[in-house]
């Protein structure tokens, strides 16, 4: 099933955000760099956060996601495949925003091999699986690129992985998954 726009009802419920963004005021000095970006989710928050971001790049190599962000934010750069961000083309992007306060890294690596729905999971050997490494990668680079700005790190993935690779994830970004569940923030 692939989604070629709006339904009347989902028109409907859209319609309710107008077509212009609020933003808080000073809230422009952001940089987004959303990994493994879908749809737009991570720009999409930031967007009901009142949050304006001055630079988007998109990493997603799903041309219906693709469409779905660039249909949403024309702004939107998309650089494709995560394994190529290089650190030049992080040198790049930083030199039209040498004063970005922030930087947001955001993404969600491919969940398929890990999630416990997959009766047939190969869990940390997978090559998906294995795209989570690249997350490292950038954000380093990231930090070393935007030396003069905060640069955050949020990611996500399933609470169905085991244990065992629960604790390879965190190992690798030295710190602990806070399990978050979204029917805790949402009315519905």
């Amino acid at each position: 099933c692939i989604s070629r726009g709006l339904s009347d009802k989902g028109r409907s419920a859209s319609s309710v955000f107008g077509p212009e963004r609020p933003t808080i005021a000073g809230s422009d000095d952001i940089v987004l760099i959303s990994l493994f970006d879908g749809i737009g989710g991570a720009r999409r928050a930031l967007d009901v956060l009142w949050l304006a971001v001055n630079c988007y790049i998109s990493s997603e190599i799903d041309p219906e996601a693709i469409r779905v962000v660039t249909s949403s934010w024309p702004e939107a750069e998309h650089w494709g495949d995560i394994e190529g961000i290089t650190e030049d083309k992080l040198r790049r992007l930083g030199l039209p925003y040498p004063c970005a306060k922030l930087v947001r890294l955001i993404g969600g690596s491919p969940c398929q091999q890990l999630t416990g729905l997959n009766s047939t999971r190969i869990g940390l050997a997978g090559k998906k699986t294995q795209l989570f490494h690249h997350v490292t990668r950038i954000f380093e680079l990231t930090q070393k690129v935007f030396s003069h700005s905060a640069v955050h790190r949020l990611l996500e993935n399933v609470a169905s992985m085991t244990n065992d690779a629960r604790h390879a994830f965190s190992q690798e970004l030295g710190t602990v998954p806070v399990e978050l569940n979204a029917s805790d923030f949402t009315w519905c």
